[in-house]
């Protein structure tokens, strides 16, 4: 598993890099094809639906060595916690964005992706997977319910666990703050 990321247009490997000093010296880490490709295509879709938009990889988001469930795909490279910034056309600034509601990026993540990919919908953003091929992981999309109690579904079921996502937690409706 290794990205070519010299043909990955709008990201670098840095972006999904472990904390600094995370990594041991001479650790070679990357990230799956696969999961970049899927977020390439994120990316891109976000910018046709808002123009000028940034997908923000949140930090220990990418290649994780520690943070994060004891099964996470983040230790293989396999997974993504990020946000996305939209042009805000209520702002009279120039160059002002919105975070997009966990909602609206959920939305978008579930249409380009396939049931080779987990979603996880939260608060703060969109947590993806790329778990075809990993002994003893299933597809599924799920929410947290409450601080490290999460709710797993079948893929087929993405809308009702956006609905279930939205009862638990109304405010995932809510854009973020303008920046």
């Amino acid at each position: 598993m290794k990205t070519d990321w010299s043909k990955i247009k709008g990201y670098v490997k840095s972006e999904f890099s472990p904390p600094f000093g995370k990594v041991d010296a001479g650790h070679e880490w990357d990230m799956c094809p696969e999961l970049i490709e899927a977020m390439v295509e994120i990316r891109d879709e976000i910018k046709r639906l808002y123009g000028d938009a940034k997908v923000i990889v949140h930090y220990n988001g990418g290649y994780a060595v520690d943070g994060h469930s004891k099964r996470s795909l983040h230790y293989k490279g396999r997974a993504c916690d990020f946000h996305a910034l939209v042009p805000d056309p209520e702002s009279k600034v120039p160059n002002h964005f919105r975070r997009l509601s966990a909602v609206e990026l959920a939305l978008i993540v579930y249409n380009k992706t396939t049931e080779r990919f987990g979603i996880g919908i939260y608060s703060w953003g969109v947590h993806l997977d790329y778990r075809y091929g990993v002994d003893g992981v299933k597809p599924a999309v799920w929410y947290e319910k409450a601080q490290g109690d999460y709710v797993f579904m079948q893929p087929l079921k993405f809308t009702v666990c956006l609905l279930e996502a939205i009862k638990a937690h109304p405010e995932i409706l809510e854009s973020g703050p303008r920046v």
